[in-house]
């Protein structure tokens, strides 16, 4: 009697991982995107799903990025996918800070690199002002000079509450 076995072909299952973000720069109003790479090491035949979510560094959630989380999807033979995560701006004048993204329970794959960062870059705020070159003046005795025109600039104070504190002396 001859036997038959039937041999069943395994594919090995995709990993799954996600890369650390390009560094942010955090903006003065609203928000900027801070974007995360999750990506399979090869194509699947079936859907694979992953869940993320985001965790503090030295960056706090709700104030320095807006915390959130989800499932990042992957359609058979798509390899490429992102998670954005929103950096709020804010005025604190704080020091640069991080915060990260943690993949867990795939589905249809194996998990990689499970865990990025992101570095928010915090522009310097309340630096001393700048003063534009002002342009010698010259009057007669008791008469006006005139409109003297500089500009001053303040990363922090809008035009309309930006005060200037101006003095003038005589040169005997």
């Amino acid at each position: 009697m001859i036997s038959q076995s039937v041999i069943r072909a395994s594919r090995a299952l995709p990993v799954v991982s996600i890369l650390d973000a390009t560094p942010v720069i955090e903006g003065d109003t609203g928000w900027t995107p801070a974007m995360f790479n999750v990506s399979l090491s090869a194509p699947c035949t079936n859907a694979v799903a992953i869940e993320f979510f985001t965790l503090d560094g030295t960056a706090q959630s709700g104030r320095d990025y807006a915390p959130t989380n989800g499932v990042v999807t992957f359609r058979p033979g798509q390899t490429n996918g992102a998670v954005a995560v929103r950096v709020l701006s804010n005025k604190d004048g704080q020091t640069n800070e991080t915060f990260r993204v943690q993949l867990r329970n795939p589905s249809n794959a194996l998990l990689g690199r499970c865990e990025a960062t992101a570095a928010i870059t915090v522009t310097h705020r309340n630096q001393p002002p700048t003063i534009s070159a002002i342009a010698d003046q010259k009057t007669v005795e008791n008469q006006s000079t005139g409109t003297i025109t500089f500009t001053v600039g303040d990363m922090e104070t809008l035009a309309q509450r930006l005060i200037v504190t101006a003095s003038s002396w005589n040169e005997a």
